[in-house]
């Protein structure tokens, strides 16, 4: 499967060296810093590319973001036109400084980000915490971590 990540933070890295030691292709855009793609590419190895957000989009079947709340809005509008792409996020609707809820709690960042991207169909987990994808080992003693 073909996987844009428009965010390569913990979380998209993360995943997406998952999602790459599993065969898939990705192409991670998104960031503040140029060369921390390329790094990031570099160190996920020959499945790995990076683009920009609109590039990403048109080369995925699967778009992931996996940005900081506060910056959706600009990130979705860099990616350009989702219709009829899965959008998956694994966005939490935080403060910056994790203080509190930045939607409310009458909304979710789900909710927000389907509003921003009308045509995508949107899904919204937290597949594990960014400590855990970052670590040598998902192990815990002798079980491996998973989520519902």
């Amino acid at each position: 499967m073909k996987i844009g990540i428009i965010g390569a933070g913990s979380m998209g890295s993360g995943l997406g060296k998952f999602w790459a030691q599993k065969g898939h292709q990705l192409m991670f855009s998104y960031s503040r810093d140029a060369t921390k793609l390329q790094k990031v590419a570099e160190a996920i190895g020959s499945n790995a590319t990076i683009g920009t957000p609109t590039e990403a989009v048109q080369f995925a079947d699967v778009v992931l973001l996996s940005v900081p709340y506060g910056v959706i809005q600009d990130a979705l509008q860099a990616a350009g036109s989702l219709d009829g792409k899965i959008l998956f996020s694994c966005v939490n609707a935080l403060l910056p400084d994790m203080s509190g809820m930045a939607a409310g709690t009458t909304t979710s960042a789900a909710e927000e980000i389907a509003k921003l991207a009308p045509g995508a169909r949107v899904v919204e987990a937290l597949p594990l915490f960014a400590e855990v994808l970052n670590s040598p080992s998902q192990r815990f003693g002798d079980q491996i971590a998973v989520v519902f």
